[in-house]
């Protein structure tokens, strides 16, 4: 009983520990380092194959080992943008094959291609296999779930598409409400694709033409439709471990900012960061969000699942929490999130990630593990993309990555840096996550950068304070991005 009284920062001392002794290499794989560098905080062993030679580079390099294919081996060396592509690549065996230790690799969600890939080659993998993840996001299944276990869901219905016709349509708004949302099941990609909110027959046929469109690409079965709840849609991220369902705080998400989502056609409720100085959440909100993420992580442990996850939320007038969606994965948190628990002084949740996928033994005084990731955030973070939807651009300009200072109208480069880390105070804002060099070519719709900051980015829920506006127009004429 001893050691579960000892202080948060001897536990993290133990688990380090445990951790350097591990004895895997432990491989981040992905497009770009950044969303990959969030182990690097807290395992020893750690290193990152990616494809782009981005500006944040070199800066990311002083956390752990990288290795670029676009630098080795040139932007043509691989023909698609994915993770896929990444492991197809000669490379990628070889520097598997380098490695001394046995190797481990860290996925941010892995398809069943993948996961197939990766086990012929022997690899433990840092991620829960497509089977076990599908179940929960799938929406059309966590719409399902979300009833059997008894959580606080939104009213709502299932539906053929192509049985929801405008007769039908009255019908539904007769029963649920005159605002619904409608939720493509089938797309299960996360930041709002396929989430639409429908009002009128007028929003109803755009749905429907959206649909025709993507059904070229994908097959699309069955949307749900829920009411519309009008109030802030926050999150909440939870950690399922063999001790229980770890939990952080309530964090308000970015979403539709005209100025950050030019480009994207079809959605609605399009995630582009976090805001965690922007509200500090009443204790019965967070109150309510973690017994939600709670139940919903036992649930999911018992049937396999492993690790981080998040639960999207939507909190009405009487400050009633419902859930929306999980995201059975890293989420788009991280690896910001790691960096705001890092500066608290907290333990990761990418420890208890590496610890229960490396089946590493280890205790856990959860209570006070738990209550010490209630902690009030500061700070925020604003995803850039390729604002043409449909066409790849070209960087003419030459805006370099690392941490910047906005006075008097002027964004002026301060020093190298790539995390929220590397900020020292609140008038400096950090450029990073794969920020493109000049000559590069991006494709539709990909990232072309992120802002990081330790202050509040929102004015109100969708709108941008001025100063924060400035600045995002300041680097996309940096990059002077050119249609090609």
């Amino acid at each position: 009983m001893n050691m579960l009284r000892k202080s948060v920062g001897d536990w993290q001392n133990d688990y380090l520990g445990k951790l350097k002794i591990a004895g895997y290499s432990v491989v981040g794989l992905g497009v770009t380092a950044f969303n990959r560098i969030g182990p690097a905080l807290v395992y020893p062993d750690y290193k990152i194959f990616c494809f782009k030679n981005s500006y944040d580079f070199d800066a990311l390099g002083k956390l752990c080992p990288i290795y670029s294919l676009e630098k080795e081996e040139g932007f043509e060396s691989i023909k698609r943008l994915n993770s896929l592509s990444l492991i197809k690549h000669e490379k990628f065996g070889e520097y598997i094959d380098k490695l001394e230790k046995k190797p481990a690799v860290f996925l941010y969600r892995s398809s069943k291609n993948i996961w197939k890939r990766l086990s012929k080659m022997g690899l433990k993998i840092i991620a829960n296999a497509p089977e076990i993840r599908d179940q929960f996001e799938e929406k059309k299944k966590f719409f399902k779930i979300g009833r059997k276990i008894g959580l606080p869901m939104i009213p709502g219905e299932q539906w053929l598409i192509d049985k929801l016709t405008e007769d039908n349509y009255s019908e539904v708004k007769d029963r649920i409400g005159e605002k619904l949302v409608f939720q493509l099941t089938d797309i299960s990609m996360g930041g709002g694709k396929g989430t639409f909110f429908v009002n009128s027959k007028d929003d109803l046929n755009k749905f429907k033409a959206f649909v025709d469109e993507e059904r070229k690409k994908r097959k699309l079965e069955w949307v749900n439709v829920t009411k519309f709840i009008d109030g802030p849609s926050p999150s909440i991220t939870g950690c399922a471990t063999r001790y229980g369902v770890l939990t952080g705080v309530v964090q308000t998400q970015v979403v539709d900012v005209p100025e950050l989502s030019g480009g994207i056609k079809g959605r609605s409720g399009a995630f582009q960061g976090h805001d965690w100085s922007y509200k500090y959440y009443s204790k019965k909100i967070q109150t309510q969000a973690e017994v939600i993420a709670q139940e919903l992580g036992e649930y999911m442990y018992k049937k396999g699942y492993r690790g981080i996850f998040g639960v999207d939320l939507v909190v009405d007038g009487t400050d009633k929490v419902y859930p929306v969606e999980c995201n059975p994965r890293y989420t788009g948190a991280f690896p910001v999130y790691s960096m705001l628990q890092k500066a608290d002084d907290e333990i990761p949740l990418d420890v208890f990630q590496l610890m229960e996928f490396l089946e590493i033994d280890y205790e856990m005084d959860f209570e006070l593990m738990d209550r010490s990731w209630k902690q009030v955030k500061k700070g925020a973070h604003l995803i850039l993309s390729n604002p043409y939807h449909d066409k790849w651009v070209k960087v003419e300009g030459d805006l370099s990555g690392g941490v910047y200072r906005f006075v008097d109208g002027v964004l002026e480069w301060v020093r190298e840096g790539a995390t929220y880390l590397d900020l020292e105070n609140d008038e400096e804002v950090v450029l990073t996550d794969g920020t493109p060099r000049r000559g590069q070519k991006v494709k539709p719709g990909m990232r072309v950068g992120k802002l990081v900051f330790k202050k509040g980015v929102l004015e109100s829920p969708g709108k941008l304070k001025t100063w924060a506006l400035k600045i995002i127009d300041k680097v996309y004429s940096g990059y002077n991005l050119q249609q090609c």
